[in-house]
Parts: C-alpha cells; structure tokens; sequence
C-alpha cells in the first residue's frame, strides 16, 4: 500500500496557526442557550482558578444583572474601574479597554461579547476591544449566548420570534481557542427563573411570558449543541491535517459519492441522498479527473449531475488524480470520510491487470477503515443499450489517434527495413529493440489505447518483416516466441506507463493553472476599493479568461435587480435572455443556455449566492457555441461564490452605513429640534412680552427706548439662530462657495466686535496684532461670522472676570496663525475633540444654544483649508482657540494706486 504522506500547505498553515498562537493571547468564550445557565458564574469561577495558579487576572467588566451568587463570586478579584462616558444624554458605564492595555495584565475577564460599544469609543463592538487585547498579548474570559453569533441569527430569530440586534462574526467564534459550554436542562433554567435568579422584577414575568417557553429552549439547546459539535469536528480536521498517518477518525458518519460520467449517475446521486437522511449526516461528491478525454456532451452530463447533487444538499468536491482509487482515498483523508457509495463497477479483467488491480481492490487496500456501498445499475435496457452504444462517447474515441499510431508504427517498420535489415546493419533482434524504444516514445503522444495497439501493430509487423520465415505472421522458434511475448507486454506496459507520466504532468498544469487563476481572480476582489471596481475587474478578467462577453449586476433592494449595463439592446437584457436571468435570481440556480432552466436563452446565468442570500446575476455568452469545460465552470462557480461573499458585504455595510445615517440623522433632528424650540421660544416669548409692553405703555415714553433695546436683542437672538441652521444646512449640502479677496484682520476683528457693543461693554477687550501684518486672501463675510461664532460663545459661557484675547502669530512660511482666548470656565480635556461636532453641548453646561456654532467655526475655516483646534490657554484661563489658515502672497500696490 502506498504511504499517504500529508499535505505539506496545511502542515505549513498548521505551523502558522502555532506561532500565532504563540505570540497572541489566547480567547475562551463561555456559551450558553440564553441567559441564566452560569455564563458568568462559571467565567469567574475559572477565573479565580487561574488567580490560584499565580496568574496576573483582572476583571474588565462583568454585568451581575443583579445575581446575588455572582456578586459574592467577585470577590477576591481585582475589579478595573468602569469609564464614564455620554450615550444619547445619559451618562453610562463602559468597559476601559485603554487602561487594560496599560497596565497589561496575564487575563482579562470581559463580559458580554456581543456588546455594542457607544459612540466614540474605541471600537464600535466589544469583541473588537477583545481582539486588540489577544493581538497584544493578552488572554480574555469572555461570555456569549446562542442567539448572538451571526450564522445562528436568523435561526433563533425564526424560533423565538424576537429580534436579536447584537450579534458576532462567526470569524471571532474561529479564533477563540477553547470554547466551554455551559449546559442546563431547559427545566433546571425555569426553575432558576422562577426564583429570580435569572432576571428581577418584571423582567423575569416577560421573559417567561415570550422567549423562555420550554419548547424554545430546547430548540435552542439543540442548536448550541450541534454548533459545538460542528466546532470540534473543525478543530478535529485541524489537528489531522498535520498527522503523518492522517487516517480516517469515525466522530461522525460522513458520506461520499464517488461520481462518474454513466447514464447511472443521477440515480446515485438521489440514493446517497437518502443515505444521509436516513443517518442525518453530511454528504459530499466528489468527481475525480483522471486526465481521459471525454466529449463536450459528457461533460455537459456531469456538470448537471454535481448541480443535482449541489441543489440536494451535497458538498462537490472536484480533484485531479491519474490513478482514481487514489484521488478518492485522498479526499476520504482530508475530510474524514466514513462510507463511500459507489455505482457496481463492470468487470475488466485485462484493464485491471494492467492498472494493478480492480477499483475496489486498490480502494480496499489503500483504505480499509472505510465502508463502501454498491449499488446496482438502475437504468431501463433502452439506456443500457444507449450507454453501450456511446461507449465510444464516453471516452471521447477519437479514429484519428488510431490512424496516426498506426501510421507511426508503419514509418518505424519501413525505415528500419530499409535502412537497417536490407543493409544487414542490424540483426532483427536488434529491430526489435528499436519498435520497443518506437512504442515507449508512443506513450508521449498518444492516450493509452492507441499506444497499446501501436505495441500490437509493432509486434505483429516485426514479425512479419523480421522474424524469420519472413512473410508470415509463424514464429517456428521458442527463443523467438519468448522474445516476441516479452516485447509485447513491455512495450505495451511501459507506453501506459509513459502516457500516464504523460497524463499526470496534464494534470499538474491543468491544477496549477486553475489555481493561478482563482488566486489572480481572488487578488481582485481583496484589492478592490469597492463594489464597482470589483464588478469591472472581474468582468473583464472573466471576459478574457472564458472568450466569452460577461456581465454582472446586482439587486438593488431584496427581491429585485436592476438590468445589466449598456442598453435594453445588450444581449443580457433581451426579453428572452432577461427571462432566464430573472429566474437564475429568483430560483437560486444557474439557467440558459446549457442547464437545464430556460435553456434557449442566449446565455448562461449564474445566481451569485452568500449564505442562501441571492445577491446578483451573472451573464455568460462564449464566443463559440461549445459549452464550458467542466474545469472551467467549477472556477466560474468557485469565483461566483466568493464575488456573492464579497457582494454581500458590501451590501450589508452599505445598508449598516445607511441604517446609521438615519439613526444619526433622527437623532440629530431630535436634537436641533429640542434645540431650536427652545432657542426660538426665548427670544418669541421676550418679544411678545415686549410688544405688550409697549402697547400698554404707548402714552408713556420713558421705558420705550429700553423696550426698543430688548426687542432688538431678541430679533437678533432669533435671527442667530435662523442664521446658524442655514449656515449649517448650506455647508451640508456644499452649496456655501468661498468669494475670496484681500482683506486687513485688524478691521474684520474690529467689525467682529462692534456687533456686540452691548454685550461686551464690562469685557476687557486685548489684541496683539503686529504692525506690518500682511493683508490675507479669504473670504471677509465668512471669517467675520467665525470671529462672532467665537465671541458669541464667549459671551454666553464668561464669569465674572470677563476678558477675550486676540492674538495674530507672526506668519510662519505658507500659514498664518490666530490664538483666541476667553476667561470662561474652559472644557474638560476629554471633550475637547467633540466640541466642533453638531449639536454637542458640553454635559452640565450653561442650558440654552443650538449646539451649531463651533460646528459652522470649523466647517468654514476647513473650507479655506485650515484648521481649528483647542489649545491651552497662555494663563491657564478659560478656553484657547488656535486658529491655522493658508498664507497668500498679496499682490504688489502700484505707485498709482497711493
């Protein structure tokens, strides 16, 4: 039996993985059906486990919903400070990843995985938190339900009719090292909620009430044990790989299907099928290539046969391998199969001699630990006849190779016979030497049949022309009769031999290409920027690849697509054409031409599918009316695949993008509608008191000229902000240009200021601005408006030692600078950065404002390609501005102009 030697890619990922997971720290997640069966418990209870062996173990964050044993169990470990911080106005505490990674201790306890950090944190989800830990060394205990993980949502969603909003990528489940389940019978987890140990108060009548229901709970412990299952049938395929003897472990019944090209085939395909039901286990079909040629219509025969068995659930798994038995064996290895079903071979006698054995005899031989089914023929004796008949088909029998071998073996007689007998340079013992050297070199030319007749046709010419009695096919001497037998069976024997080194080397070249161009196709979709640019290139690599037009298009919301590019006139949006696509996408299965769907469409439609998740159409029309070569209809699918995974991605971001937005976009309008309501109501309320005043004062002048004032400052506190929210509305919508001229600083500060005579008359007013301070080149209007956004916000917020600083830095090479200072009560460090954003408001800040005015300050000094940003201040009051903006040369001021 020959030695199975492991594959030296995975022994090299296996290493990679063993490194990695030297340097990094290492994940245990604690999962659970739900809420209540001991997530938390037993993560301390480990926890403490690893404090006892000496371990550096802090807790990160842990949410004890109010559990009295799990509060208790907190004891005797270091808990780490929670930060505040701000979400939607209320003040909420976060896990603090930053001083983790400071302190940088051996573990990190970090509960609830799928948690969504707030905005302006770190990261966007916890779990990301964790994974910058674990890249930084750090091992992490963190905790995790069913419900949470990605390829389970729609699952739990479907059985408990909740909506799950936080969930994992199964890539975080991948990476985590080991995975404890935390197990309860769903019985014990009532009972435990009935006691209020698993929510308090009302929660615990709503949760009995809708998701914990016996029956539910169930189901999801199901779940949570076949997922568990599924994650150590992966780690058992891990740690295979790197076996010597990789020898086929029986943890769980996986069957194989050994498909061939026989009218048999869908028959097969449909029996394995209830095999698997009936022991509810995977199944996989594999079609070897063994380097034979075989017709067009065959290969259109077996592609049908892997879409039946794809559509019916099977994993299709294509090799390359000269010798059948041994591409099976191997594939049984890698994927731990345990039986195999195989349609009854016919019997060969002389074939098998010449391969060494029958199928089953070397799959027997090479693979004892695996169980093979049988099955008989089912075929009519109409197609009995009918596959008989095609025989020829099948194997492709080409006459032409026959005719040519023959020919071959014809110039061999002939130039030897000239040459070499007629001249008696040789004796005919000799000639024979050169027919068996003719034969071996054959074997580099022809497939194996015609190499074995041109061994048969060299014989039988030797003899006739050589051998004496020359002229008849008699041999009168043993010695000659010996010799004649030997020549025969090496010759034949040794141009199979050829032809197979032949056939492999095919082989290896067909494999190499097809890998070079699913690594060249899968290059494209990781370098692509975005969706467009993937759909372009690969529509052209595609193009060039098949010599065939192609096309893509994508949905453009659930259940509909939008028509392929170039026009109603293109050849992928013809009715007929645009039919075949219509369905491909809404049936899930390739159709048109050559498929079995619509199959007088001009072209062939593939759906592109992401975890049943259809999410465009792919069009193919050859420029031949040849049908694809099976070779290269698995790498369109294989490409169709991973473009479907790529397509889904970016839909799903977009739409999470967009979601955002308009959760973004309602929580500001919310917000500027609290503000504005209340900055409009001011100044309404003021002004309507105003206007009674006066009317019931009208024969008295004395308060009048302090009314006039008031009422003044009130439309002016109103018109600031309707100013503000077009300001912000026109910067948002890029409607606000620069009109940009020379203009002197000192006048628009002057100009800033005047508008608030009033309001800064107990002010003390300072400017520091050198005497020969170049003119600068912006616009006047604009920067007047960020000046009087500054001092309007000084205004507001200034105590009693009321002051304001202007100060222009002398030019620095193409920048100049303003520092601005007022002597207000200043901001916290931590709010610094967020001061310029809409809406914000400094927490505990002097009620009143819209919140838009450091928003629009920043907004216009960006749009002169500056930039604005909060700076100590000079003497440790109030809050400081630095002010950057680009610095123009003026032009020169001619004499005539003085």
């Amino acid at each position: 039996m020959e030695e199975v030697r492991p594959d030296p890619d995975k022994i090299l990922a296996s290493i990679k993985r063993a490194e990695k997971t030297m340097s990094e720290g290492r994940l245990r997640i604690f999962l659970g059906m739900a809420a209540g069966v001991g997530k938390t418990y037993a993560m301390i209870s480990s926890a403490h486990q690893r404090l006892a062996e000496g371990i550096d173990v802090i807790v990160g964050i842990v949410d004890t919903h109010g559990r009295k044993e799990t509060e208790e169990k907190l004891q005797g470990l270091t808990l780490l400070p929670r930060k505040i911080v701000e979400h939607r106005g209320v003040m909420i505490e976060e896990f603090d990843v930053e001083t983790v990674l400071r302190r940088r201790p051996q573990l990190v306890v970090v509960d609830e995985l799928a948690h969504t950090n707030p905005l302006g944190s770190r990261h966007p989800k916890r779990w990301q938190d964790v994974f910058e830990l674990l890249e930084n060394g750090i091992d992490v205990y963190s905790a995790l339900n069913i419900q949470h993980i990605e390829s389970r949502k729609d699952d739990v969603e479907g059985i408990t009719e909740i909506t799950i909003h936080e969930t994992v990528p199964d890539s975080v489940i991948e990476r985590a090292d080991h995975i404890e389940i935390i197990d309860i019978p769903p019985v014990d987890l009532l009972k435990r909620l009935k006691e209020g140990k698993v929510y308090l108060g009302d929660k615990a009548h709503i949760a009995a009430e809708n998701f914990f229901k016996e029956n539910k709970l169930t189901a999801l412990r199901q779940i949570l044990l076949r997922f568990s299952a599924d994650k150590v049938d992966k780690e058992l395929s891990l740690l295979s790989d790197s076996s010597a003897k990789n020898r086929v472990w029986k943890t769980q019944d996986k069957i194989l299907l050994a498909l061939g090209y026989g009218m048999h085939s869908e028959h097969l395909i449909r029996f394995t099928k209830q095999v698997a039901t009936n022991l509810r286990c995977p199944w996989f079909t594999a079609y070897i290539d063994t380097g034979k040629s075989i017709s067009p219509k065959i290969e259109t025969r077996v592609s049908r046969n892997l879409d039946l068995a794809r559509e019916l659930g099977a994993t299709v798994l294509l090799s390359s391998e000269v010798d059948l038995a041994q591409g099976i064996d191997r594939i049984c290895k890698e994927n731990n199969i345990t039986q195999i079903v195989i349609g009854r071979p016919g019997f060969h006698p002389f074939l098998n001699l010449l391969k060494g054995g029958s199928f089953l005899e070397k799959l027997n031989k090479m693979n004892n630990s695996v169980s093979i089914h049988l099955v008989r023929r089912h075929l009519l004796p109409s197609q009995s006849f009918k596959e008989l008949k095609n025989l020829s088909l099948n194997l492709n029998f080409k006459y032409s190779d026959y005719i040519y071998s023959s020919l071959y073996v014809m110039l061999i007689g002939f130039l030897s016979k000239v040459l070499i007998h007629d001249t008696g340079l040789l004796p005919y013992k000799s000639i024979g030497l050169i027919f068996l050297f003719s034969v071996t070199l054959a074997g580099l030319f022809f497939p194996v049949g015609p190499t074995i007749w041109a061994s048969f046709l060299a014989i039988q010419i030797w003899n006739f022309f050589f051998i004496p009695p020359l002229h008849t096919f008699i041999i009168e001497s043993l010695d000659d009769i010996t010799l004649a037998l030997i020549f025969f069976f090496v010759s034949t024997i040794t141009g199979i031999l050829t032809s197979s080194v032949k056939k492999n080397q095919s082989l290896l070249r067909q494999q190499e290409e097809k890998s070079r161009s699913l690594y060249r196709f899968s290059q494209i979709i990781v370098e692509s920027e975005n969706k467009e640019e993937c759909i372009d290139r690969i529509t052209s690599s595609l193009s060039d690849f098949l010599n065939a037009y192609v096309a893509i298009t994508i949905r453009i919301d659930v259940g509909i697509i939008e028509h392929f590019k170039k026009g109603s006139d293109w050849v992928f949006n013809r009715p007929q054409a645009w039919d075949a696509a219509l369905w491909a996408f809404e049936k899930g299965k390739p159709a048109g031409k050559w498929t079995d769907n619509l199959s007088d469409a001009p072209a062939l439609f593939v759906p592109l599918i992401a975890r049943n998740d259809t999410v465009g159409i792919m069009g193919i029309q050859l420029n031949t009316e040849s049908p694809l070569i099976l070779r290269d209809r698995e790498i369109l699918l294989t490409i169709a695949s991973q473009l479907a995974l790529y397509l889904q991605r970016e839909l799903f971001h977009e739409s999470s993008l967009e979601s955002e937005k308009l959760k973004q976009s309602e929580k500001l309008h919310q917000t500027l509608l609290n503000s504005v309501s209340h900055e409009i109501k001011t100044p309404l309320t003021a002004i309507t008191g105003f206007v009674d005043a006066l009317t019931n004062n009208r024969h008295d002048a004395s308060p009048v000229k302090h009314l006039n004032q008031s009422l003044k400052d009130a439309v002016d506190r109103l018109r600031r902000v309707v100013d503000n929210i077009l300001d912000i509305s026109r910067i948002d919508s890029g409607m606000l240009s620069l009109k940009n001229d020379w203009f002197d600083l000192n006048e628009l500060i002057d100009n800033a200021i005047s508008l608030f005579q009033e309001e800064l008359k107990t002010f003390h007013i300072s400017k520091e601005i050198p005497e020969d301070f170049p003119l600068v080149f912006i616009d006047g209007r604009l920067l007047e408006q960020v000046l009087q956004n500054l001092i309007l916000n000084s205004i507001k917020y200034s105590l009693q030692d009321k002051a304001i600083i202007f100060k222009l830095m002398p030019p620095h090479g193409a920048t100049w600078t303003l520092y601005y200072q007022d002597h207000g009560p200043g901001v916290d460090e931590q709010y610094h950065k967020q001061l310029f954003d809409k809406l914000f408001r400094v927490p505990k800040s002097k009620p009143g404002g819209t919140g838009l005015g450091l928003s629009i300050v920043k907004s216009i000094i960006e749009l002169h390609q500056g930039s604005i940003h909060v700076v100590p201040s000079l003497n440790g009051k109030g809050l400081a501005f630095i002010i950057e903006l680009p610095l123009k040369t003026p032009p020169p001021i001619h004499e005539e102009n003085l």
